[in-house]
């Protein structure tokens, strides 16, 4: 258990939560005990879907440090999981509010479901329409819910027309950036690579394919691909999400919080 827990709380980026905090912020200049609540049972859902990642994606490294299987074996992480799950569910139920429980159901629903997905398609080039629904399903929905709830725990309503679009936008625009790291060597996350070596198709791999008419995935050079117009087209889309959720930031009121959310939009420029 201690060495589970060490591993928990190990460094991450945080950025769900800190994205949802500076919303209410900027919004209400306050947070309640409720929405920090409802951050950290995002983060514990987002730490325990990295732990089954790395089992499916047989992956040795997380966060430039050995994955959770690799250290403790696929059957503890699975337990490691679950454990974190249960510890969500309760915490949900606690809160004692329906909007938050129904919107991580649904969360979880759509999460399974785009993973099922990406296990379907796997070794497969598809679609940038394809990639980016699985994208909204795996990576944004957390964004989105995490978003939600905050306002959704203090009965703020008028605020989630917000949370969902910009939850949607950023996320999107946060799953390519990680995509298009993966493609160079500045990243810690996880090995250069080891998206298409898992046969993940991302978006670097689909406007590579496109551009150099392959119609296999076994056909993907790597080391070209690194070095071709796919990533700058790829840092385009970021762009061009990035921009979306900046164009919802609009009707903020000027305050240091709203001005850190724009900072963290432009930062995903930064690849």
């Amino acid at each position: 258990t201690k060495n589970f827990l060490e591993y928990i709380l190990t460094g991450s980026k945080k950025i769900r939560s800190t994205i949802a905090l500076l919303a209410a912020k900027a919004f209400c200049g306050s947070v309640s005990d409720a929405q920090i609540t409802v951050c950290a049972i995002g983060e514990i859902i987002h730490n325990a879907s990295l732990i089954q990642d790395d089992i499916v994606d047989k992956s040795n490294l997380r966060r430039g440090k050995s994955s959770f299987n690799s250290v403790f074996g696929n059957s503890a992480a699975v337990l490691g999981g679950d454990f974190l799950i249960s510890i969500v569910l309760k915490e949900l139920l606690k809160l004692n509010n329906d909007n938050v429980l129904k919107r991580f159901a649904n969360m979880f629903l759509t999460i399974c479901d785009g993973e099922i997905n990406q296990l379907g398609e796997k070794n497969q080039i598809i679609s940038v329409e394809k990639y980016l629904e699985k994208s909204e399903k795996k990576t944004a929905e957390l964004f989105k819910t995490i978003l939600f709830s905050v306002f959704a725990a203090e009965n703020l309503t008028e605020h989630f027309d917000f949370a969902e679009k910009f939850g949607k936008n950023f996320g999107i625009a946060f799953q390519i950036r990680d995509d298009v790291s993966n493609c160079q060597q500045n990243t810690t996350d996880k090995p250069v690579g080891s998206d298409l070596e898992n046969g993940i198709c991302t978006l670097p791999i689909i406007f590579y394919a496109e551009n150099k008419n392959i119609k296999n995935f076994s056909e993907i050079d790597f080391s070209d691909l690194q070095n071709s117009c796919a990533i700058s087209k790829s840092a385009d889309c970021i762009n061009t999400f990035t921009n979306n959720a900046l164009d919802l930031l609009t009707d903020f009121s000027d305050n240091q919080y709203a001005d850190a959310l724009r900072n963290l939009c432009e930062e995903l420029k930064r690849i």
